[in-house]
């Protein structure tokens, strides 16, 4: 199911971009989020995930159930590397299933909280992310 949202995510990014005109003065720029599961914010994270449970009005036994399993998966970072196992102290783990679900949270509550404001700044006509790279004209 996972590799099915992405490639509808794709597919809308596609046709957003086919339906944008795009005039002689627009530049396009594109930009990738460096190393995006290793800088998420774990904590912030699950203050956003916890908000937004409680304005959904979410059960108090589930979001109750759905931030342990948060702090379960977010605290168990374990890797191998030179032979030994290390445990990362930042971020999300790289590779983990939840990390991009996770990761999406962040970045939505990002686009919702400043982004019409950057747009609006920069004279951005037209913004479009699929996963951790956006384009912008």
């Amino acid at each position: 199911m996972y590799y099915y949202d992405c490639f509808i995510k794709l597919i809308s990014v596609i046709n957003k971009l086919e339906s944008t005109p795009i005039r002689p003065q627009y530049f396009l720029d594109s930009v990738d989020i460096s190393s995006l599961y290793t800088n998420v914010p774990v904590k912030d994270t699950k203050d956003i995930i916890a908000n937004n449970l409680v304005k959904n009005e979410v059960d108090l036994q589930i979001r109750h159930e759905l931030l342990n399993w948060y702090d379960t998966i977010t605290q168990q970072n374990y890797f191998f590397n030179n032979k030994k196992i290390l445990i990362q102290k930042d971020g999300l783990a790289m590779g983990a299933p939840s990390s991009g679900l996770i990761a999406e949270f962040f970045l939505q509550n990002l686009e919702d909280t400043h982004l019409t404001q950057l747009l609006d700044k920069h004279n951005i006509t037209a913004y479009f992310r699929y996963v951790d790279n956006t384009d912008n004209l």
